[in-house]
C-alpha cells in the first residue's frame, strides 16, 4: 500500500508534473465520456424494450437510465483501462521516467526495436481479452469481480512504463505481481476503479505509485 499512497502524495505536492498528466487524463476522460454514450445510444434503447409497459414499471420511466448507469458504474473504469492498457507507454511514459528520475536521482531509459513493441501489444490486446472474459464470468459478483479484475490489470499497466524502460516487456513486467507491496496496491487500485470518473483523474498518481513499486522491487537486482 506504500507506493499507492506515496505516488498520490508526491504528484499532489509537485504541480510541476501535472503537465505531463493533463493531456493523458484528458486523452482518457474523452474515452470515459465516449463509452457513456455508446452505452446510452446502444443499450439504454434496448433496456427500455425490455422494461414492462404496465405495473410498477411504467411508474418508473427512467428504468432504463438507472440501470445504464448501474453497468457504467461497473464497468467503465475497467473498460477505459483495458483500453489504455493498449498505450500505456505512450500515455504514462514521459511522466514515469521525470517522476523516477525526480525520486530517484536517476532513470534507466532503455530503447526496445519494433518487434518488441508489437509483440507486447498484442499480448496486452490478449490481456483484455481475457480480463473481459474473466469480468463477464464473474459478473454475478458485482463490482467486486470488477474490483479485482481492475485492481490487477491496474498493478500492471500503471508499472509497465517503469519497466519498459528497464527493456521489460509485457511477459517480464508481470513479475511485479511477486513484489512485497502488490498485493496492497491490488487493493487500493480495485477499490478507486469504484469510482466513477475518480478513477481517471487518479491514473497519474497510480503511475506514480506503479513506478516507486518497480524502483523499489528491482532494486536488488
Amino acid at each position: 500500500m506504500g507506493p499507492f499512497v506515496r505516488g498520490f502524495t508526491y504528484i499532489s505536492r509537485n504541480p510541476k508534473l501535472w503537465a505531463y498528466a493533463w493531456g493523458p487524463v484528458i486523452a482518457t476522460v474523452l474515452l470515459y465520456v465516449g463509452l457513456l454514450v455508446f452505452l446510452q445510444v446502444s443499450i439504454k434503447p434496448i433496456i427500455d424494450r425490455l422494461a414492462p409497459d404496465s405495473g410498477l414499471w411504467s411508474s418508473l420511466p427512467v428504468v432504463g437510465g438507472v440501470v445504464l448507469f448501474l453497468i457504467w458504474l461497473v464497468a467503465a473504469n475497467f473498460i477505459v483501462i483495458a483500453i489504455s492498457s493498449l498505450f500505456s507507454g505512450l500515455l504514462w511514459g514521459k511522466l514515469s521516467h521525470t517522476v523516477e528520475k525526480d525520486i530517484f536521482g536517476d532513470a534507466p531509459d532503455v530503447r526496445v526495436g519494433c518487434l518488441p513493441q508489437v509483440k507486447d501489444f498484442l499480448w496486452r490486446l490478449l490481456q483484455a481479452a481475457i480480463a473481459v472474459i474473466a469480468l463477464i464470468m464473474l459478473g454475478w459478483l458485482g463490482m467486486i469481480a470488477s474490483a479485482v479484475v481492475s485492481g490487477l490489470m491496474g498493478l500492471v499497466e500503471f508499472s509497465a512504463p517503469a519497466y519498459a524502460r528497464r527493456g521489460a516487456m509485457y511477459l517480464a513486467q508481470l513479475r511485479v505481481l511477486r513484489l512485497r507491496a502488490a498485493l496492497g496496491f491490488v487493493v487500493c487500485t480495485g477499490l478507486v476503479s469504484l469510482l466513477p470518473l475518480v478513477f481517471v483523474l487518479a491514473m497519474p498518481a497510480m503511475v506514480v505509485g506503479g513506478t516507486i513499486l518497480c524502483r523499489e522491487g528491482e532494486k536488488p537486482s
